[in-house]
């Protein structure tokens, strides 16, 4: 009977180390891009976790680069994988020149097209983090940002 017992024990903390040793999932995030306007550059996307650093090009938890030369009647699809459930925001831009920033004019306003999720925008500043956030499920989910 204590044979029985001790490998009915090692099977079952066997199969839950098998269990626990599969990485855990996440959903899947697809981005639709519109606005772009010109062949030339980068499309880079975003996504943030945080209202901190929030649309700050080089903040973001997870990004995306893209050629704007692959981009179809001014629209590119970018994916996020494996991203665990819960509150995010995108932003993006288009790089036209490639120098890895989002180029301003004397002012702060941009001089290359950008957008974020939610349509959020503001005149004189950068989109706020609560007006672009939105709810990510398990199930995931697929959004539109549009460059302007």
């Amino acid at each position: 009977m204590q044979l029985i017992n001790r490998r009915l024990a090692v099977l079952t903390l066997s199969i839950s180390l098998m269990i626990l040793s599969y990485p855990i999932q996440g959903a899947s995030l697809i981005v639709d891009v519109s606005g772009i306007d010109s062949a030339q550059g980068m499309v880079r996307v975003g996504l943030y976790d945080k209202a901190a650093g929030f649309p700050d090009e080089h903040q973001f938890m997870q990004g995306r680069v893209a050629p704007a030369s692959d981009s179809v009647d001014g629209k590119l699809t970018v994916r996020f994988e494996s991203v665990k459930p819960g509150d995010y925001a995108v932003a993006g831009y288009h790089d036209i020149n490639n120098n890895d920033e989002l180029d301003t004019n004397l002012l702060g306003i941009p001089d290359e097209p950008y957008g974020a999720s939610r349509a959020a925008r503001n005149v004189l500043s950068p989109p706020d983090y609560g007006d672009a956030r939105f709810k990510l499920d398990a199930v995931g989910k697929r959004i539109s940002i549009q460059f302007q």
